[in-house]
């Protein structure tokens, strides 16, 4: 049995409207999952979030790491480089000693601090001017 053009027209034209009503919901399904994505990616508001409602917390860590490490660091032994000087014409070769000037944790200590500094300066010093004029911190 063969359809008329007017129900083979109608069928085409209510298909339509599924496949839009289909694509209007994946799109929509898109866009929220795009934002909360973009939203958990974005770790400078994250981490703003955090410390706005635990500062207490984030500056006695950083109080505690930074005891960490200098004492890592005051308590580590030196490494000692020996330096050989060869022999000149008017003198002799000598063999010295030369501290090392950083080592590989003080290196990334400077790198790690560089990079977290520019995030949480602001902060502490928002938390800062909040105490001091009196608001809660939370």
């Amino acid at each position: 049995m063969s359809e008329s053009p007017a129900e083979l027209s109608s069928r085409r034209a209510e298909r339509k409207r599924q496949l839009a009503a289909e694509l209007l919901r994946a799109r929509t399904s898109l866009s929220r999952h795009g934002s909360e994505l973009a939203a958990s990616a974005d770790v400078g508001t994250r981490l703003k979030r955090s410390f706005a409602s635990g500062p207490v917390l984030w500056v006695g860590g950083a109080l505690l790491a930074g005891a960490a490490v200098s004492a890592a660091l005051l308590w580590r032994r030196k490494k000692v480089v020996k330096v050989k000087t060869y022999a000149l014409p008017w003198g002799q070769a000598k063999e010295t000693d030369a501290a090392a000037k950083t080592s590989a944790a003080t290196s990334v200590l400077t790198l790690v601090t560089s990079l977290v500094m520019p995030l949480v300066r602001p902060m502490l010093m928002s938390w800062i001017q909040d105490k001091v004029r009196g608001k809660k911190g939370r």
